[in-house]
């Protein structure tokens, strides 16, 4: 008995998922750390503020833009729009925003009075690159990274120490810069 379009339909979306499923779990089996290492990599060693001045956006899946404006007196204004929502809108007033920079060449952008949409948590965040749990004070914190095609981003700390691979939807983890000065 041959069996009915349906029925092969209905294997191959099993088979389909089940293999998605299988390469999103086994994302657990390589360290962020090492998976970080390969696409993005410290800033330059002469990173000055001003490199970071402009317009920056992270994409959260389809359910909103989180956009930052850097302007150079150190001062950022926050906004995040819902995608389906015209009034859903969230926006800072101008707060300070300043650079760490670290002896190993990693720094990282501490946006004050900023948030983390996503994922809001009172417990910390796990900052991938360090690999240690980071408790902001009412401030938004990211890393300030390279990728391979030598444009800084700026990389969000995950909610929790096992989030997975940064390139899998890394739109949301990360800022891009959108518009410079």
């Amino acid at each position: 008995m041959r069996p009915t379009s349906s029925v092969m339909i209905t294997v191959y979306c099993f088979v389909v998922l089940s293999v998605g499923v299988g390469c999103l779990c086994s994302r657990a089996l390589f360290s962020p750390r090492c998976v970080l290492e390969t696409p993005y990599d410290n800033p330059p060693e002469d990173l000055g503020e001003s490199d970071l001045v402009g317009t920056w956006e992270a994409r959260y899946m389809e359910w909103g833009v989180d956009r930052l404006v850097l302007r150079p007196d150190g001062t950022f204004k926050q906004v995040f729009r819902e995608t389906d929502c015209e009034q859903c809108t969230s926006e800072t007033e101008w707060n300070d925003w300043h650079v760490e920079r670290f002896p190993d060449g990693r720094a990282r952008l501490h946006l004050e009075g900023g948030r983390y949409y996503p994922q809001p948590t009172v417990a910390g965040y796990w900052d991938q690159v360090a690999d240690e749990l980071v408790q902001p004070m009412l401030e938004l914190i990211v890393n300030v990274r390279v990728d391979s095609s030598g444009n800084l981003l700026l990389l969000h700390l995950w909610p929790e120490a096992d989030h997975g691979f940064a390139i899998i939807g890394c739109e949301g983890d990360q800022f891009n810069r959108v518009d410079a000065p």
